[in-house]
């Protein structure tokens, strides 16, 4: 999903035609107003990103470390937001008890993988968001469009829209198993 194309499902669902305007003509000069709105939308993008990413749809990565006095700083781990540490693994890919503080994850092991969360990067008008297979770019743009809203302070609308995101991407956040009832009869 290009952040350029879930702009133009925002402004289309906003009816923002001079965003729209702007965004479907490159040669046109762009306006106060209309940038203004862009940097609004652009906030409201990483918002929501940054919505799916802690709560729905975890980015997760791992990393092989060696570890200097029992301490992996969250430094040497990533650049990137970390939101939690999920698990710590030794050389034969068993899980190991670790323990996270403040300065980093304490382990008493030398070599270790650490599987982590996070948050992704801020992302501009050309950027890429491909780490969410199961979001599209309407759907996206419904919880933009719900940010954009809080934003300039419409808490009414802006309430609708994120109730009808947030029912969405729980709904297709959640397990789907089958439900296997018991064979005798129900009284």
């Amino acid at each position: 999903m290009i952040v350029k194309n879930i702009i133009i499902d925002c402004a289309k669902y906003l009816e923002l035609s001079d965003v729209l305007e702007y965004l479907n003509s490159e040669s046109q000069e762009i306006t106060e107003d209309v940038s203004e709105k862009l940097n609004t939308l652009l906030i409201a993008v990483n918002m929501t990103n940054n919505l799916i990413a802690s709560i729905y749809f975890e980015l997760i990565d791992c990393i092989n470390v060696e570890v200097q006095n029992n301490i992996v700083p969250f430094s040497n781990i990533s650049n990137k937001n970390i939101v939690e540490i999920k698990n710590v693994y030794d050389d034969n890919n068993f899980k190991i008890p670790f323990k996270v503080l403040s300065d980093g994850v304490h382990i008493n092991y030398s070599k270790v993988k650490i599987e982590y969360s996070y948050l992704p990067d801020p992302v501009n008008l050309e950027s890429d968001i491909n780490y969410y297979l199961k979001l599209n770019s309407l759907l996206f743009a419904q919880g933009v469009v719900g940010e954009y809203l809080f934003l300039k302070g419409n808490i009414d609308e802006a309430y609708s829209w994120d109730k009808r995101f947030k029912d969405t991407l729980f709904a297709m956040s959640r397990p789907k198993r089958n439900i296997n009832m018991p064979s005798k009869r129900w009284l």
